[in-house]
């Protein structure tokens, strides 16, 4: 899996010191679907156990007031802890996107964990996460708040206007798929993590189309896959299923995104799937999965099929599970 800190737009990022604590890193939506805001702060004063800010923008959800404080996790789910790790670690020289809960106390919030949450905003780019905390992208900062600000209402049924998201959305995809350069300041870099935000921005919204998608199921980077069929993923069954299902049976197709194409035929509870997926186990390669990255980031407890077949085993499990009484 292709990942560099200078050249890719997805960057598998390792917070703090090699640690013996980890924890289950919460995808994006989940993350979404847990915080009562989206707020754009300033850093007033910071330490590992408390963090003032100042509220530049409330971007989408309850209201705050013109400042509060982060007192600690709201998803931390621990799969081993020997040092502390579990602090926060923001700038104070630094603007950032916050996901908050409310805590207990007025003016006080959590984020998810120490590594999720939040998104760093410099010279009007956002290191944003809109997938997982291990894959990142680079985005401007008014695009970002437009996509999220949509996808933070939908996900909290607020039925918001994606009169300039669709619009976007139909843009970055009219072009042709873009792959990581080498050199970051290359214009394939823009558009590549533009086209990102388009079709994970599709996953949260709905209303892809398989034409509009195809050249990016069909693209050589993983990336680019795992976003597309996530996309694929929110069609209706009738139009996503078939494709699906060719897309896992594909050797040419990476692990990581044919996972995601496991779990979207979980989500659409596409049962009628079941033969075909077990014809698959017999007649397919395995192929191992995962996050990759720094094999002492805290984030290594976070839940993943092992493989693709791994993945299939699950959800077939889980259908079997469903019909007991």
């Amino acid at each position: 899996m292709k990942s560099s800190l200078t050249a890719s737009a997805f960057l598998l990022l390792s917070f703090g010191p090699a640690a013996a604590t980890t924890w289950d890193e919460p995808w994006q939506k989940q993350i979404i679907e847990n915080s009562d805001a989206l707020v754009r702060v300033k850093i007033v004063k910071s330490s590992p156990s408390r963090v003032e800010f100042a509220v530049i923008k409330q971007v989408a959800g309850e209201k705050l007031g013109e400042k509060g404080s982060l007192v600690g996790f709201s998803m931390l789910n621990f799969g081993s802890y020997s040092v502390k790790e579990d602090v926060f670690e923001l700038s104070p020289k630094i603007e950032y996107y916050l996901f908050v809960k409310k805590a207990e106390k007025k003016g006080e919030y959590l984020l998810p964990t120490p590594t999720s949450g939040f998104a760093a905003t410099r010279k009007g780019t956002t290191t944003a996460t809109y997938r997982h905390s291990h894959h990142q992208a680079l985005v401007s900062d008014a695009d970002y708040e437009m996509t999220m600000a949509a996808i933070f209402k939908e996900l909290k049924h607020e039925k918001p206007d994606l009169g300039l998201v669709r619009k976007y959305i139909a843009e970055q995809l009219a072009q042709k798929p873009a792959d990581i350069p080498e050199d970051p300041k290359d214009e394939e870099f823009g558009r590549f993590c533009r086209q990102h935000v388009a079709l994970e921005t599709l996953y949260y919204l709905g209303g892809a189309d398989l034409a509009q998608l195809e050249p990016f199921l069909k693209h050589q980077n993983w990336h680019v896959q795992t976003s597309a069929v996530r996309a694929l993923g929110r069609m209706p069954r009738a139009e996503s299923l078939e494709r699906l299902l060719a897309f896992i049976a594909d050797p040419e197709r990476a692990g990581f995104p044919k996972v995601m194409a496991v779990w979207a035929l979980r989500d659409l509870n596409a049962t009628e799937a079941a033969p075909k997926l077990r014809e698959m186990l017999k007649s397919t390669k395995d192929e191992e999965t995962g996050f990759g990255g720094n094999i002492m980031d805290p984030r290594v407890a976070t839940s993943f099929p092992a493989s693709v077949h791994g993945a299939i085993e699950q959800v077939l499990e889980g259908w079997e599970k469903a019909k007991k009484p």
